[in-house]
């Protein structure tokens, strides 16, 4: 009977190892471990804690993100006053709109539209996974619309600087016009959310706001956690676009 315990014993110790190995063993200084079995990095402790990612890369390129948000956030405090989230590394206050809103103050080159083709790949948008056949049936398409930022913080800011942000191509993308001026237009993830590429969207989303140290409110903070809180990746996903409509 003891030879069958210390068997038993022996053979829990070593199905343990192997767990663990598979696992990827102890956490790092970054609070997670290779996952040899999945292929991926997890997160067990700190502001990620729980995330997955592909790559330990991809994780600790996003762990640079929070902090180099936390820092933006904080240097332009004074532009967008108000807690700072312990996750997303933004501000959170309410909307104030300081300034008159004026649409030719974030103007852009209309030439921009083909430098965002090349940039994510193909004359399509990423809200709906539609191709086009040719860019004059799409519609430029600010991820975090200019009005919201003007009411986010971009309100307290030069023309010059307006004008940067409008055209910044981390910030744009192309999609259908009537998706663009009825559906989504300067909605903010509290009220809109796309069926696809809902992770992508929501990192370029949070990318721009820590960019230009721009705030949420409470709402819309709280959307986009519920959704970056359940991402693995925040790649985009392209169609298979064969010609286009």
């Amino acid at each position: 009977m003891l030879g069958a315990t210390w068997i038993l014993l022996v053979l829990c110790q070593v199905s343990m190892a192997a767990d663990a190995e598979a696992h990827g063993g102890r956490k790092d200084r970054h609070g997670g471990h290779n996952n040899r079995s999945e292929g991926n990095y997890h997160f067990h402790d700190g502001p990620l804690a729980g995330r997955t990612f592909d790559s330990k890369a991809e994780a600790l390129k996003a762990l640079a993100g929070l902090t180099e948000g936390n820092r933006t956030a904080h240097r332009t405090v004074l532009t967008a006053p108000g807690k700072m989230h312990p996750i997303l590394g933004v501000s959170v206050a309410p909307e104030v709109r300081h300034t008159v809103y004026d649409r030719s103050d974030y103007s852009y080159p209309a030439s921009i539209e083909q430098r965002i083709v090349m940039q994510q790949g193909g004359v399509f948008s990423p809200y709906s996974m539609r191709c086009f056949n040719d860019v004059r049936a799409t519609d430029i398409e600010h991820i975090v619309a200019n009005s919201e930022a003007h009411e986010s913080g971009m309100g307290l800011r030069t023309r010059a600087e307006r004008q940067r942000y409008a055209s910044d191509l981390d910030n744009l993308t192309l999609a259908a016009p009537r998706l663009n001026r009825y559906e989504k237009r300067d909605k903010d993830p509290a009220n809109w959310l796309p069926e696809n590429n809902r992770c992508w969207y929501v990192g370029k989303y949070l990318e721009i706001k820590r960019k230009y140290g721009l705030s949420m409110d409470q709402a819309e903070a709280d959307a986009v956690l519920a959704v970056y809180r359940s991402c693995s990746t925040f790649k985009i996903v392209q169609p298979p676009c064969n010609g286009g409509e």
